[in-house]
């Protein structure tokens, strides 16, 4: 899974490239809107050449063998130095960190009969950022209206979250409504042959043995009365040996179909997120020769971890450090991003067949 030859990463800030860094980290995951990146330069001597024009809030480009991994901004320049040299480290987020850091403002603030897809977009315009659905999104929602000082990210998670969906961004920049865990089996990871080390964390922690989802929604023609002033769905989780409820109020007007698809995404992933694994593996990139990205599948037997199953990446982070290439793959059950019920041979301590 190594590469064939060393890759090379760039910085493209107005036109120009910038290469040569000695240590990097470039992230992506289905569990965050926003990828990023941290570039590091090193000098034993300060020679007092023309310096980089590093400037923050610069857009960037970030490549790797000129495919582009990264489109945002500088966000953090850091030089620094100490008796063993001096450095730079430059680290910074795709457009789509605007999101994630400011208010979602719009006039007047809701909308009724609209495509989550279409609010979505709107809620973005104003900073440049494309919305596409890459899954189906459902039926119009029937009213959706923004809380008082909540992130745009905040807006639209929540209203992908009632379709099971995830919004995430991608290499250009754009933001993308995914329904995760349907990308294709990649590769396969065996303990004592591929995997570089590994840890795993399962947890009853946060897993519940029900989940009851309480609702409403404004009365029309064919939903009123208590069907629409107290809707609710449910869902449990097998593998919770103990009675463990727990309630939820759904935020936004809903149908007894959304709260029972809320209840089963909050059961699948709660499950799913309580078992996971980090594993890295020599190179960037895929057997099939692709750089390693978050939504594919693999096969992943490793008898310490507790794991023997088909897994989800959920996050990658393509590394440069004193180990040479790496990738760290963070891992998750398929369940944790799908509506399926928990299955009932669920094991909350392992993962598969062990």
């Amino acid at each position: 899974m190594a590469d064939a030859a060393p890759p090379r990463a760039s910085l493209q800030l107005d036109g120009q490239r910038y290469e040569g860094w000695d240590s990097l980290r470039i992230t992506r995951s289905i569990e965050s809107l926003t990828g990023s990146f941290v570039l590091t330069i090193a000098a034993r001597d300060f020679t007092g050449a023309p310096r980089w024009p590093l400037r923050t809030g610069a857009a960037c480009v970030v490549e790797i063998d000129g495919e582009t991994v990264i489109t945002g901004y500088v966000g953090r320049i850091a030089p620094q130095f100490d008796a063993t040299g001096y450095s730079i480290e430059l680290s910074g987020r795709d457009r789509a960190g605007d999101l994630v850091d400011c208010s979602a403002i719009a006039k007047p603030g809701s909308w009724t009969g609209r495509r989550i897809e279409a609010i979505a977009a709107e809620l973005a315009k104003p900073f440049g950022i494309e919305v596409v659905a890459k899954a189906d999104t459902g039926a119009a929602v029937k009213r959706f209206a923004l809380q008082q000082g909540e992130s745009v990210d905040a807006a639209i998670q929540r209203l992908a979250r009632y379709r099971g969906l995830l919004a995430v961004s991608n290499a250009a920049g754009q933001v993308e409504l995914i329904r995760p865990g349907r990308g294709p089996v990649v590769a396969q990871l065996v303990e004592g042959q591929n995997m570089l080390g590994g840890g795993a964390s399962h947890s009853a922690d946060d897993r519940f043995s029900d989940y009851i989802v309480k609702g409403q929604s404004s009365g029309d023609d064919l939903v009123n009365g208590k069907a629409a002033a107290a809707s609710k769905g449910e869902a449990r989780d097998p593998a919770v040996g103990r009675y463990r409820p727990l309630l939820i109020i759904g935020e936004d007007q809903s149908t007894p179909a959304n709260l029972r698809d809320r209840a089963a995404w909050e059961a699948s992933s709660r499950a799913g997120r309580s078992q996971n694994a980090t594993i890295p593996v020599m190179g960037w990139r895929m057997p099939s020769g692709e750089l390693w990205r978050p939504d594919v599948r693999v096969g992943v037997k490793s008898p310490f971890l507790l794991i023997d199953a088909t897994m989800l990446v959920s996050e990658v982070a393509l590394v440069k450090d004193g180990r040479g290439t790496v990738t760290e793959l963070t891992v998750a059950p398929v369940e944790a991003f799908s509506l399926l019920p928990v299955s009932e041979s669920a094991d909350a301590s392992a993962i598969g067949g062990l």
